[in-house]
């Protein structure tokens, strides 16, 4: 029996296979799109927004989905490109009974003006197709069409949440602020969850990430947790940020002057 792995490996060489370039996403190239497949098969990680797109949020998304069904992630990208939409996250056999009205899956449907997009060199064709895709398609009045639409990236508590249920998450715990840190009692929780295995999301002050910084008081950016964390004498976790592995806090702080960089948590399981 094939692997996951294997199986999406051999749907990125049936995608390569074809002759034509993507009748809607006009800018993209499909080898590119292709090699980046591959690599984030071999590691789900590498999925990044780039340092200007501000799509921290669907990173969070599309890279805990990458690492938990693969093919889900392959066939968003694929189909994106080959069809403009796609729809993922269909339930089948036992588990279409446990979200009803859910069963057909999640449609992402960017709008014209994001497929003509040529983004830059600062986030890769592979991540963009979907990341961006995700964005345009949830916005229903502001366009994101371009990586300098901050304003219409940015992704709350709740949104995330519900996207984590669009694609099949059966467990979403969602607890976060907008506007006021969360308190040691979420962080505690969101350590527990993810030595538990569920799939941790942490929402916070980007600051936190440099040596140095004061927070703006502001939640700015969506980080996974990859570690336990410590709490003795200073906080301490690993996390995934732009592709690669930080230390959060980068200064060392205490639990009391970390929370004022943390606004909470999203955690998920099936």
């Amino acid at each position: 029996m094939m692997t996951a792995n294997e199986i999406a490996l051999e749907m990125i060489a049936n995608f390569e296979k074809k002759p034509n370039p993507s009748a809607y996403f006009t800018k993209l190239d499909r080898q590119a799109i292709a090699d980046g497949l591959k690599d984030r098969v071999k590691n789900p990680d590498l999925i990044q927004q780039g340092s200007k797109s501000s799509l921290c949020g669907p990173t969070a998304l599309v890279v805990t989905l990458a690492r938990t069904r693969i093919t889900e992630y392959v066939k968003a990208v694929t189909g994106l490109y080959d069809f403009g939409t796609v729809r993922i996250g269909a339930m089948m056999g036992s588990e279409r009974n446990l979200i009803p009205g859910r069963n057909a899956g999640w449609l992402i449907s960017p709008r014209k003006d994001l497929l003509n997009y040529k983004p830059s060199s600062a986030i890769a064709e592979v991540d963009w197709i979907i990341l961006a895709s995700i964005r345009d398609s949830e916005n229903w009045a502001l366009h994101y069409n371009d990586e300098n639409n901050q304003a219409s990236a940015i992704t709350r508590g709740a949104t995330l949440a519900s996207w984590m249920r669009n694609v099949g998450y059966t467990e979403v715990i969602e607890k976060t602020n907008n506007f006021f840190c969360k308190s040691a009692t979420e962080l505690q929780e969101a350590g527990r969850l993810y030595l538990d295995d569920y799939h941790v999301c942490l929402l916070i002050d980007a600051n936190a990430l440099y040596d140095g910084k004061t927070p703006d008081y502001y939640p700015n950016h969506w980080v996974i947790l990859l570690s336990y964390i410590d709490y003795a004498p200073f906080v301490g976790m690993d996390v995934l940020s732009w592709g690669e592995r930080w230390k959060l806090p980068k200064s060392q702080m205490k639990l009391d002057e970390f929370l004022n960089y943390f606004y909470g948590y999203i955690a998920v399981k099936y």
